[in-house]
């Protein structure tokens, strides 16, 4: 919705991510070991899901954390391999808590005296399989009112007096349930949770001239210098997104290594998949 009033879509989405109802009240005329109540749901297990989930679980609540994926941890556990902005002096809470278990997991796998125990920079930087075993033991601890529910796919919501009521939920091996809660937060990357709840949104960037927002739309900078770059087309509305990429981890450790095997490309692939590959060496 290009026209859409941003007070409108704010006041839309808070209300689609709020229950109205009591767990109790949302699963009467339901039964069955299929359908779980609880105060807080979450759906989509990044690290701001999983933040979301712990935070409330250890605030009294009882949430349950489902996500289509297997791995927990989003892009922290797949591959992105460190935290954004690297300014300790900026951060604080869940983050630091994480920063500093990925620190004493490698004392534990590494030692303080290893010579590339120093390449991990406190814990700033890590290899993506010790940023999910920290996100497992994290839910972990909070087993006792948190429930995770990996591979767990959203096939709708229910809506009602525009509020999320409940949420259907599929498994691998097809069967479904129901979770219905108080509180629902989408900390999915997409916004999946908010499609399903029919929250209005829009594609792209609005223009500088539309709210008065100094920096909306294009905007052009110098990574290294931080400085703009004022461009003919500074400030108007753009409809671009932010393109997908794959990264990997790669080693000369031969007990890290995993097999991979290399596919010759088709016709269709390379319409579709063909990868840009950077490597990115000591020092770089």
């Amino acid at each position: 919705m290009n026209n859409l009033d941003r007070r409108t879509f704010l006041q839309t989405a808070i209300a689609s991510a709020t229950a109205a109802h009591s767990p109790a009240e949302q699963t009467a005329g339901r039964s069955g070991s299929d359908n779980l109540a609880c105060d807080v749901c979450v759906y989509g297990s990044t690290p701001g899901g999983v933040a979301s989930a712990v935070e409330a679980a250890r605030r009294g609540a009882k949430v349950v954390l489902a996500c289509p994926k297997s791995h927990p941890g989003g892009m922290a556990a797949s591959g992105l391999a460190t935290t954004d902005a690297i300014r300790p002096a900026l951060f604080g809470g869940f983050v630091t808590e994480f920063i500093g278990k990925v620190r004493a997991e490698y004392v534990k796998l590494l030692g303080e005296n290893n010579p590339e125990f120093k390449l991990i920079r406190d814990g700033w930087f890590y290899e993506p399989s010790v940023a999910e075993q920290v996100f497992r033991r994290i839910l972990e601890g909070e087993q006792d009112r948190l429930q995770w529910l990996p591979a767990h796919w959203l096939l709708g919501a229910v809506i009602k007096n525009r509020r999320v009521t409940e949420i259907e939920l599929e498994r691998k091996d097809g069967s479904r349930m129901v979770v219905s809660g108080r509180t629902f937060i989408d900390a999915t990357y997409e916004g999946d949770l908010a499609a399903a709840a029919k929250v209005p949104y829009r594609v792209g960037r609005e223009g500088r001239a539309e709210f008065g927002e100094p920096f909306a739309g294009i905007f052009y900078m110098n990574l290294h210098t931080l400085q703009q770059i004022l461009t003919p087309d500074t400030g108007e509305p753009s409809i671009a997104i932010q393109a997908y990429c794959s990264r990997n981890i790669f080693t000369d450790d031969p007990d890290q290594r995993v097999p991979t095997e290399n596919q010759p490309p088709t016709s269709s692939t390379c319409k579709t998949t063909c990868p840009f590959w950077m490597i990115l060496l000591p020092g770089e």
